[in-house]
């Protein structure tokens, strides 16, 4: 009988080892489903996977979002970022390190206490700290190369039930969330169950200087060695550390904060995993902290421990960390600038030259809102537009809520070739191979323009709901994102609130894919004798709040006769008519607020052309 199979077969059907390693891989219960373990999947820490038993009693982890798949060995490989042959070879020790398959789990020592999770782990880390002896914390500093203060001021105690090294973690106030144990003979880790991923925060931090941000308690106790207030994580891709770290920095303001992540092999998942959740915590603690580096110990050092085991000190981390560039506010608009002087940052022509200098609307991480009455031609202006930046390569994707795909590439088409005809039926009908020309001419360009176009959903679509489709085609590279119009969105009986939920999410998924976002809207019932404002924007005030640009749209229905300045000569006026005029009521970014911009329709193209800036009318007076 080959014994370390059938170990590892016993461990994979072990309940209680597969709970303890699901909670140790920073998974967090509620109810009857789990938080995913994944750091990519989209989930966030809303409870998208479940725990089950396969036919040959295996317990295995299952994502309904990202379709992880993971048994015990899997969630430790995740979690520890080792190959999985390496973490089956170490199981045989790590089943000693756990314990036998009888062994009491933490929640059935609990069950019917009447205690507290946090009691009860508050107790267990007190009991484990009076057991330690002096000479087993000198044998586990020498053993890691750190000293015996370092373990004490982060309270290290003594499990002889596990025959394991135990580190409290904590949350942001120091209330005991967990408790991370450490075999004493494998090194294995693990955690006791029913507590969850916290922080190692160690007694008596200086307030002042840098506060260093490590992986796990060893890393933090070598830190602490060298001088330096330092802090470790429990889990580099738990979410819940991240909010503990932010809660406890806005609570202890520091000037800068360093975090110093593992070396993992290169192009490896781990690796990824890794460099990814050290950027995340970075952004978040950006508008925390006055600067924010991040770095990693030099090759061939795997972590800050080993670093500091090969005679690193104080000089050469701060050396390090001044190496690497700071993600404090002066380097995000550094940052910004360097883009905008490189041209990698830009607002986004659109067919309109004064509309374009006037508004500066398509900057990235802006939303435009485009509002009108009903039939003012605002989907007809906006199809001329997309067919502009397809025509340039600019990447788009368009919702339409209200009508078919093939009813707006039919008059996308008809604006292409300048046929309006097009869009009647009848005159279809009576010019069959004039159609079937223009079709088999322009089917090339139809299929690759209508791929942007997503069509009108065959049930309502909730306004929160076209969040998730926003972030899918920022996430495929769409650098503008329409949704037409914003108002056939359901909504609850508070729409102000969805509306102001919708833009203080959406906002931020601009910010971080560099795209732009143009909103569709109409003008809320009510008195339309009197010229629109922007409190007549349809669904509430967070429209006009969180948005950067707002332009109106207005069809005269007979053509009026005004003032422009023209684009040859800017300081030279004319007379001329026109059928439409844009108002640009609201532009953050833009000189022409105010600005009413007067159009021309032709119904033969079913195109719009700007013919300058309106400088009066037979019965208003409006300058620029």
């Amino acid at each position: 009988m080959n014994y370390h199979l059938d170990t590892i077969r016993a461990m994979r059907r072990n309940e209680v080892k597969f709970d303890r390693e699901l909670a140790a891989a920073g998974s967090i219960r509620k109810g009857r489903k789990y938080t995913c373990v994944n750091s990519a999947c989209g989930s966030g820490r809303k409870p998208a996977g479940s725990k089950w038993q396969d036919q040959d009693g295996v317990w295995r982890f299952k994502c309904h979002r990202c379709e992880l798949c993971a048994d015990l060995f899997d969630l430790r490989a995740l979690r520890t970022g080792t190959p999985l042959a390496d973490v089956l070879r170490e199981a045989k020790g790590d089943e000693n390190a756990c314990g036998g398959s009888q062994q009491t789990t933490h929640h059935e020592r609990r069950k019917g206490s009447g205690m507290p999770a946090s009691d009860s782990l508050l107790t267990m880390a007190k009991q484990y700290a009076v057991a330690i002896t002096d000479q087993q914390v000198s044998e586990l500093a020498v053993a890691l190369g750190v000293t015996a203060r370092s373990l004490r001021r982060l309270r290290v105690g003594w499990c002889e039930r596990s025959a394991a090294f135990s580190f409290p973690m904590r949350n942001a106030k120091g209330s005991i969330v967990g408790i991370r144990l450490r075999h004493a003979k494998s090194g294995a880790k693990f955690a006791e169950t029913g507590g969850h991923d916290g922080l190692f925060i160690p007694t008596g931090l200086s307030g002042e200087g840098a506060l260093v941000i490590c992986e796990g308690p060893t890393d933090c106790c070598a830190v602490l060695d060298m001088g330096f207030d330092a802090i470790g994580r429990g889990n580099n891709n738990s979410r819940q550390s991240e909010e503990y770290i932010t809660a406890f920095l806005t609570a202890n303001p520091r000037e800068e904060m360093w975090i110093v992540h593992d070396v993992d092999p290169s192009g490896s998942r781990a690796a990824t995993q890794t460099v990814k959740a050290a950027d995340r915590l970075a952004s978040r603690l950006v508008p925390v902290v006055g600067a924010v580096r991040v770095f990693s110990p030099p090759a061939p050092y795997k972590d800050v421990r080993a670093w500091r085991n090969a005679g690193a000190t104080m000089d050469d981390v701060d050396i390090a960390a001044y190496q690497a560039p700071s993600r404090g506010p002066s380097a995000e608009l550094g940052a910004v600038l360097e883009a905008e002087i490189s041209g990698q940052r830009q607002a986004i022509e659109w067919p309109w030259r004064f509309l374009t200098k006037g508004a500066q609307a398509l900057i990235p991480g802006t939303v435009t809102i485009i509002a009108g009455e009903s039939g003012a031609t605002k989907s007809l202006w906006v199809l001329q537009a997309l067919a502009h930046w397809f025509d340039l390569g600019i990447p788009f994707a368009i919702y339409e809520l209200e009508e078919s795909r093939h009813y707006h590439l039919r008059r996308a088409l008809a604006q292409r070739v300048g046929a309006s005809w097009l869009t009647n039926l009848n005159m279809v009908h009576e010019r069959p191979d004039e159609t079937r020309a223009i079709h088999f001419e322009h089917s090339a360009w139809e299929d690759r323009f209508a791929r942007q176009i997503y069509d009108a959903p065959d049930k309502p679509v909730m306004l929160l709901s076209l969040v998730a489709w926003i972030e899918a085609r920022l996430i495929e590279g769409a650098r503008i994102v329409i949704v037409d119009p914003i108002t056939a969105a359901v909504t609850s009986d508070m729409p102000w609130e969805d509306a102001q939920r919708f833009m203080q999410t959406v906002k931020p998924l601009l910010d971080r894919y560099g795209a732009s976002l143009i909103l569709l809207s109409h003008r809320k019932s009510g008195n339309r004798r009197m010229p629109a404002t922007l409190d007549d924007l349809a669904g509430g005030s967070a429209w006009q709040r969180f948005s950067q640009c707002i332009l109106w749209i207005e069809r005269h229905d007979n053509p009026k006769t005004v003032t422009l300045r023209r684009f040859e000569d800017y300081s030279l006026t004319d007379l001329d008519q026109i059928t439409h005029t844009v108002r640009i009521m609201k532009c953050r970014n833009g000189i022409g607020a105010g600005w009413h911009l007067g159009y021309s329709f032709d119904p033969q193209t079913l195109r719009l052309d700007e013919r300058g800036v309106i400088v009066r009318t037979q019965r208003q007076s409006a300058s620029c």
